[in-house]
């Protein structure tokens, strides 16, 4: 049998998690949590969930200051029998209510990702999530070990040839001074009405262009912001039109605004994508073929060099938009539900400028009608962008705090 690290137990946990009862879910009606544990697996730290049946469908993600990896269990109650144990990178578990289910929250010793690959499940009660610590968030890009000492072996080295100090990769340009470029993109227009609601035949341009005018005002009320368009009227744009207006506006956020679809019904909440490692790969492919440039400083360098400078920068803005995609799926989770798995990867065009963080938001489903009246109501839909733009405002008062902490580490 596999030994497992040191497991300290607290007995009065289960006293809260008792506690933490819905009132929704006191009958037998509610799937039960029997057992919990989180413990050390190599260099994993893995989360296991034991029901009296069928594992619910959670909704997961992470979230920061402090770290936290949070699992959302609908229609569930506690029912656990013994006491809940916990190691490895976590510092404690807390359980509460949560809409008619239970919210467990496993606090976090420092930024952790899931693994790329859950644990095969050989029984459908059971949930099992590992978790890593690498310093990176949940969908952070890390380069391989040799491949990061490269980079800053080239990095050095034309530093030296340009006789300045070396900074190191993980150096953070200078926030902007002055207000900050925000672009919003409201998801299709004219002739290319995106998703269409099934009770109230709302269509998706018409929830983007108004959420898109609402964020704008909230921003530009707040100050410290300039906000661009993409379209304020009922007209088509290209996607790369789109792309082409942050690069153009020097954007510092991109955001692009959807309603989603989906052939089940009860398919329901938000979603928020960040370019995937696939999306990545097709952004150099679509830099070199509409002759994007990017800004890397002056001086002459190799065609190597620039090459890794090049990745540098677009690791850099993958990054930064994981950074807003987790502050906005906090803010997003306080107005409204999730969906499961909120933070996601995709190719998405709009998300492939390499120098601009990027995200595309999906507000809610079209196709549920809980979803669509409150993307059509003015009310509900206002609450969504204020979310939004109380994201945006902690991602750049985190910004600011990060650039002066890297300062003070970065130079070798």
């Amino acid at each position: 049998m596999r030994r497992f690290g040191v497991i300290v137990v607290f007995a009065a946990l289960i006293a809260f998690l008792s506690e933490a009862l819905p009132p929704a879910a006191a009958n037998g009606g509610a799937i039960a949590v029997t057992a919990a544990r989180v413990e050390s697996v190599g260099a994993r730290t893995r989360l296991t969930l034991q029901f009296d049946r069928s594992a619910p469908a959670p909704r997961t993600f992470f979230l920061t200051s402090p770290h936290r990896f949070v699992v959302d269990m609908p229609r569930t109650r506690p029912a656990l029998k013994g006491a809940v144990a916990f190691s490895g990178l976590a510092k404690g578990v807390r359980v509460a209510a949560r809409d008619g289910g239970v919210r467990l929250v496993v606090d976090l010793a420092a930024a952790a990702r899931l693994t790329p690959q859950q644990v095969t499940q050989r029984d459908s009660r059971r949930l099992v999530f590992d978790l890593t610590g690498d310093g990176g968030q949940a969908t952070r890009v890390s380069a391989p070990k040799a491949a990061e000492t490269a980079i800053r072996s080239s990095v050095r080295e034309l530093a030296k040839r340009m006789e300045r100090p070396a900074l190191t990769p993980v150096a953070a340009v200078a926030p902007k001074i002055g207000r900050r470029v925000i672009v919003i993109d409201a998801g299709h227009g004219g002739r290319d009405p995106g998703a269409n609601g099934t009770a109230r035949k709302a269509k998706e341009k018409d929830i983007t262009l108004a959420a898109a005018l609402r964020l704008r005002d909230l921003l530009e009320a707040r100050g410290g912001y300039h906000v661009v368009l993409t379209r304020d009227g009922d007209v088509f744009l290209p996607l790369q039109e789109r792309v082409k207006i942050a690069r153009d506006n020097q954007a510092d956020l991109f955001v692009s605004l959807h309603a989603d679809a989906h052939s089940d019904a009860k398919a329901k909440g938000a979603s928020v994508y960040t370019l995937s490692e696939n999306g990545s790969n097709r952004a150099k492919n679509v830099m070199e073929a509409q002759d994007w440039d990017i800004d890397l400083g002056g001086g002459a360098r190799s065609e190597r060099v620039e090459s890794i400078l090049i990745d540098l920068a677009q690791r850099e803005t993958t990054n930064r938009s994981a950074d807003f995609a987790q502050a906005l799926i906090a803010e997003l989770g306080e107005v409204g539900p999730l969906l499961r798995n909120t933070h996601r990867n995709a190719g998405f065009f709009v998300l492939l400028a390499p120098d601009v963080p990027a995200v595309l938001v999906e507000l809610g489903f079209l196709t549920h009608p809980e979803d669509e009246a409150r993307l059509a109501n003015a009310t509900s839909r206002g609450a969504l962008m204020e979310a939004v733009a109380d994201a945006v405002d902690t991602y750049f008062l985190s910004l600011r705090r990060t650039y002066a902490s890297r300062c003070r580490l970065s130079v070798t």
